[in-house]
């Protein structure tokens, strides 16, 4: 596993976490005890409620301009995901889209105070391999990049 080939190099720390849980999330970032990240990947859970908590309880521990990326946005496109969400509009894809429409983040899994920070300290956001939103060859991913003010 790819973790296991980098968690024993010096720069590289790894942690293990419940991106479902805020405090969990929480508890990582205060036993890493760095708040301006300039870059922050989660390439965790495929599940948009998931992506979503991550982002939103992560966005305010980035640097200005900071990065936060967010891989494989595209299993926002299985039905499955689809349908536990509520329909494609509550996907994590669904939620970038919208923003980029909007400039405006809505999302039923965070709560007001999450999106009035994001509202707020959004500066950009894109989504890569957007052409693939209806037909996605095998091996292509979506991501997305959302900059902090």
């Amino acid at each position: 596993n790819a973790i296991n080939k980098v968690k024993y190099l010096p720069r590289v720390h790894t942690y293990y976490c419940d991106q479902s849980n805020r405090n969990a999330l929480e508890n990582i970032m205060e036993k890493i005890g760095i708040n301006n990240f300039d870059v922050i990947l989660d390439d965790g859970s495929h599940i948009p409620e998931h992506q979503q908590i991550t982002f939103a309880t992560l966005f305010k521990y980035l640097s200005k301009e900071g990065v936060f990326i967010i891989e494989d946005v595209h299993c926002s496109l299985n039905s499955d995901f689809i349908d536990k969400s509520g329909g494609f509009e509550y996907t994590t894809l669904g939620m970038l889209k919208t923003y980029e429409d909007n400039n405006q983040w809505v999302s039923k899994f965070l709560n007001n105070n999450e999106l009035e920070y994001l509202n707020t300290n959004t500066q950009e956001v894109t989504v890569y391999g957007e052409k693939n939103l209806k037909v996605r060859p095998s091996g292509m991913s979506i991501t997305s990049t959302i900059t902090k003010k």
